[in-house]
This record gives structure tokens, sequence and C-alpha cells, in this order.
């Protein structure tokens, strides 16, 4: 199943799916972008340039996470993912930023989904766990995960309703270097935000 493996998305609003850059990387012929990632893309450029970490663009389908686009740190020591792939959403920051805006029923209904897997001691066990440690990420308005699918990687989120549909942007990179820059990378991210629905706004 294309889904499955990561090749394709579904965009809610248009009704359809559109292929990640992964199943582009894949099969060059296909050229139908979804508008969003191509919207996002300079912003996730910037981020990278701003943070020195690795950028990532990413959605919920399903009970995970699918990265639409990834632009990798230069730094030796970095995240490496490629779009297309799909992380687990109760240990992901771009999930975990999504699932902290839904309304508690939509919460409910998704997290019955989920297998809340343990990756690591830190990572949330239950339902219950997941929709408490998210309240707060609601109020200040950015989501952490810190070592919840492996101890050395750590990342922030925000959530970003584009186009009548959640969507995710994090920064992401080894747990010590994120935990030390933490509020600056949160900033940069809020800001990142206000810039896109600005740009949304505009358009």
């Amino acid at each position: 199943h294309a889904r499955r493996r990561g090749y394709l998305y579904e965009v809610r609003k248009r009704g359809g799916y559109y292929p990640t850059r992964r199943l582009q990387t894949i099969a060059a012929a296909i050229d139908a972008t979804d508008p969003v990632v191509d919207m996002v893309h300079p912003h996730l450029v910037a981020l990278r340039d701003a943070s020195r970490e690795t950028a990532v663009l990413g959605k919920i389908q399903g009970a995970s996470v699918t990265y639409l686009d990834v632009v990798e740190s230069e730094q030796a020591i970095r995240y490496t993912r490629q779009p297309g792939e799909l992380r687990p959403l109760h240990a992901n920051s771009i999930g975990k930023a999504i699932f902290a805006e839904l309304p508690a029923d939509a919460q409910q209904t998704l997290g019955a989904q989920l297998s809340f897997e343990r990756f690591t001691d830190a990572t949330v066990p239950d339902l219950p766990a997941l929709v408490a440690q998210t309240a707060p990420f609601r109020a200040q308005g950015w989501a952490e995960n810190f070592g919840e699918s492996a101890p050395e990687l750590s990342a922030l989120a925000v959530a970003l309703p584009l186009d009548g549909d959640w969507y995710g942007l994090s920064v992401v990179g080894p747990t010590e270097r994120i935990r030390q820059h933490r509020d600056a990378h949160a900033a940069l991210l809020v800001d990142a935000k206000a810039r896109l629905l600005a740009e949304q706004a505009r358009a």
C-alpha cells in the first residue's frame, strides 16, 4: 500500500492524495506536488540556517507522522531522515504539536489508534499521559520531545493550520544541543509559524 509505505499522504480539503518527496525521488516523472510543501520549503531552509539543526515539515497520516520535506543540518552530527518516512505519533514532536491542537473527542479517537510502543524510558506510555503532556504545549504554542523515540535525539515543533489542514514544523537534533538552545529554537519556530500564516493570509 503506497500510503502505508510513505509514498503518498492525504490532503483532506482537496479530497485526494499527493506524492511525498520520497516518491518524487523514486519516480522523477511525478511532478504534482502539494502547494503547501512548496510554500513551506523556503521557511524550512531559513529555519535550518537559523537553528543550525535539521528542519522538518510533516503531518499526521493515520496513527503516524509522515515527513513531507526535510532540510538537513550542515553540522557533522545531525538528524538525518528522508521525506516520506513515517514516525510514531506519540513519540514525535510534530505529532504532539498537532495532537495538542485537536478537540478532546478527536484526541480520543486518534489516541485509540496508537500502539504507545515504548522506545525509551521517556516515551509516553498511554493516552491519558499523552493528553496530560500535550495540554501545556497548546497553551505555550509549541511542543517538545526530549529523547522519547531515541535517547540521543530531541525536537521542538509547532502545529500549522494551512489550507484547511494541520501540518507541523520541527527542529530536530542531538538531545544535548536541543536542550541547550530550547528557548531560542522555540522562538524560531513560533516566528516561522507566524510568517507562514501571514503568507497564507496574503495568498
